[in-house]
C-alpha cells in the first residue's frame, strides 16, 4: 500500500473523513506509513506518549488491563479506525495495548506536528477530541451490553460496533474473529455464541467462515432498532 492509498482509506470512511479536506490534507502530510505484521505490537500498556494512529489496512486488537485486571481484549480496530489522542494532549502514558491481527498498514502523526498545527490553528484540538468521543462511544456501548442480560442483544450490539467503521465499497465487513474471542468481548460462552451466530445467520445478518464473519451492518441495525 502507497502512502496516497492509504491516505484514500481514512479520507474516506473513519473519523478523518468527517474532518475538513485542509485539515485532512495538514495533517496526513505529517503523517508516515508504517507496515506491522501480524503479531507485532505497536504500543504497550504503559508505554511512554506518543501521536495518533490510524489503521490503513489490516486489523489491530485493542487490550485494557485496568486496576487489578488482567488484560482483556474490547475491540478490533479496521480501516479508518483512530487512537492516541488522549495520550497526545495529556501526556499520560498509553493505557491500551495495540496489537495487529493481521498484516496492517498503520499511519502515525507525532505529537509534536499536532502541537505545531495547533500553534497556528487551536481548532485543532477539538477536530482531535472527536477519536476520544468516538471511543467513548464505544467504552459506554461495551458497559451497557456488560450489563444487559439479554444475550442476543449484547452478542447484536457488539457485532455492530465491531463492523464501524464500514467497509468500503461494501454494504458487508469481513472481521477475522473467532467465537472465543467475541464471547469475550459481549461477556458470553463460546457456545452461546455459536448458538446466537447461527440463528442471526438464518436472518441473513452474518456469514460464519472459518476464523472470520462476514457481518451486514444494516440488518444488524434493524434488528437493534425494532428492539
Amino acid at each position: 500500500m502507497t502512502p496516497a492509498a492509504a491516505h484514500r482509506v481514512v479520507t474516506t470512511v473513519g473519523w478523518l473523513s468527517r474532518q475538513p479536506v485542509s485539515f485532512q490534507t495538514q495533517l496526513l502530510a505529517s503523517s508516515v506509513l508504517r507496515t506491522v505484521a501480524a503479531g507485532d505490537l505497536i504500543h504497550a500498556l504503559d508505554d511512554p506518549p506518543g501521536g495518533l494512529l490510524g489503521v490503513a489496512s489490516g486489523h489491530v486488537d485493542v487490550l485494557i488491563a485496568p486496576g487489578p485486571f488482567a488484560p482483556m481484549l474490547i475491540h478490533v480496530g479496521r480501516p479508518g479506525w483512530w487512537v492516541g489522542v488522549s495520550s497526545a494532549v495529556s501526556g499520560r502514558r498509553r493505557c491500551t495495548e495495540l496489537s495487529a491481527r493481521t498484516d496492517a498498514r498503520i499511519l502515525y502523526v507525532p505529537t509534536s506536528a499536532l502541537e505545531a498545527m495547533a500553534a497556528d490553528d487551536p481548532e485543532i484540538w477539538r477536530r482531535a477530541a472527536g477519536i476520544t468521543i468516538r471511543h467513548l462511544d464505544e467504552a459506554l456501548s461495551h458497559i451497557a451490553c456488560l450489563a444487559s442480560s439479554d444475550a442476543r442483544l449484547r452478542l447484536i450490539v457488539t457485532l455492530a460496533r465491531l463492523a464501524d467503521p464500514p467497509e468500503i465499497g461494501s454494504s458487508r465487513v469481513e472481521l477475522p474473529i473467532s467465537q472465543g474471542e467475541l464471547g469475550e468481548m459481549a461477556a458470553l460462552s463460546r457456545n452461546s455464541v455459536g448458538r446466537l451466530l447461527s440463528a442471526l445467520a438464518k436472518d441473513g445478518c452474518v456469514e460464519k467462515r472459518y476464523g472470520r464473519l462476514v457481518i451486514d451492518p444494516a440488518r444488524l441495525q434493524v434488528l437493534i432498532g425494532d428492539w
